[in-house]
């Protein structure tokens, strides 16, 4: 699951606040032939594709799109503690906290917030990612009626601050996951009902002409690429931008790829042909497979397998020895792939990692975690070290 708990605001004072981040490395991703006739043609020159710009995605512009956050709050106060002691370990954290990251708003008011990082990214020339995480009954606790429209009214408040201005939105993480009325979330909830917010929150936000907007597209091979191709379907995937990947995962970019190039094929066949699964006899238009976004903060080193024979290995709860991925960039010589983005913070706990044993100590790392979205210092140095590429 997504460690995400409160936003934290940080104070900055004008231009000196913002940080503006543009990727001119080359992609690592192997170039797929486009279906444009231009992209066709640069392929032919031994040039990676470019997509072609579409209208209200900032993501697919063409060239590289710079990136616009402020700096990661939790590194960068880690970096002015470890200034005088530790001082390879602060420039550390000081490169960390530079890469931009989501902008969480599940703030009660989120206007504030929007505005002020709307503003920022204005002067500093770059994009802001907004991960918006407010959706009733995404812990799979029951959501009244009264809760389901007072989302819907904050999402309203949301959009209109974005307004024209671009910005990109992965919305919901985990939201089609922990899907109401099945196992173990919410019994008294429907499926239907989660879709039916979905689609508001994705028409509301889509009213601006410049939003991108992403549904929940979960991680390679779980739960299912045809179980998560029915959900996508059912939240109204052909009224956003795509899907967003492995937030709540560690999975190395090439594997979390071509999951993305099987769900979107899935998706497009049964929407062409109405039938379930995922037909493989079935001639799929490029043009109408989603594409897609992914996380790649975390993935530097790929998911954790451990030596140890755990009664629950909770692979995906602080795993030791991973590091951060790729860094934010539209250019993932991937048709289909708009941009890599950090969206998961990876100096974030995951929360107590009990592995199946008993008491409050994580087995594997021998210390206790701090709850599910603090800050953890030695966590975040451990992926720091180990970033693939190395944080320069």
């Amino acid at each position: 699951m997504l460690a995400g708990a409160a936003a934290v605001l940080v104070a900055a004072a004008g231009v000196s606040a913002a940080l503006a981040w543009r990727d001119e490395s080359a992609p690592t991703s192997a170039a797929t032939s486009a279906p444009t006739g231009a992209a066709s043609s640069a392929a032919d020159d031994g040039e990676p594709p470019r997509r072609a710009a579409t209208a209200g995605n900032p993501l697919r512009a063409e060239g590289p799109v710079t990136f616009y956050a402020p700096p990661e709050p939790g590194a960068s106060r880690q970096a002015e503690l470890w200034q005088d002691e530790r001082p390879d370990d602060a420039e550390l954290m000081r490169r960390l906290a530079a890469v931009p990251h989501a902008i969480r708003l599940d703030q009660t008011d989120a206007r504030p917030e929007v505005a002020q990082r709307l503003a920022e990214a204005r002067q500093a020339g770059g994009v802001p990612v907004f991960l918006v995480n407010h959706l009733p009954g995404g812990d799979c606790r029951p959501a009244t009626p009264t809760d389901r429209e007072a989302y819907q009214e904050w999402i309203t408040g949301v959009a209109r601050q974005i307004g024209p201005a671009a910005a990109v939105v992965v919305l919901a993480p985990s939201s089609l996951v922990n899907l109401p009325g099945t196992a173990a979330c919410d019994p008294g909830g429907s499926a239907q009902q989660r879709y039916d917010d979905l689609r508001r929150a994705v028409r509301t936000l889509k009213s601006n002409p410049a939003t991108a907007v992403y549904l929940d597209g979960s991680q390679a091979d779980w739960p299912g690429t045809e179980l998560m191709a029915e959900r996508l379907i059912g939240a109204g995937i052909e009224e956003t931008d795509g899907f967003f990947l492995n937030t709540a995962a560690f999975q190395d970019t090439d594997r979390t790829v071509a999951y993305g190039k099987a769900l979107s094929a899935c998706i497009a066949a049964r929407r062409a042909t109405g039938r379930t699964g995922c037909p493989a006899d079935v001639q799929v238009d490029p043009a109408a497979m989603p594409h897609f976004v992914v996380d790649t903060a975390r993935n530097g080193r790929g998911s954790w397998r451990p030596d140890k024979r755990y009664a629950d290995p909770q692979v995906w709860c602080n795993p030791p020895g991973r590091g951060v991925g790729e860094r934010p960039t539209t250019e993932t010589g991937e048709e289909l792939v708009d941009a890599y983005l950090w969206i998961a913070r990876p100096g974030t706990s995951g929360g107590r990692c009990r592995r199946g044993t008993d008491g409050e100590r994580d087995p594997e790392r021998g210390v206790e975690s701090p709850p599910a979205g603090e800050w953890w210092a030695e966590l975040a140095l451990e992926r720091a070290r180990n970033a693939v590429p190395p944080l320069r």
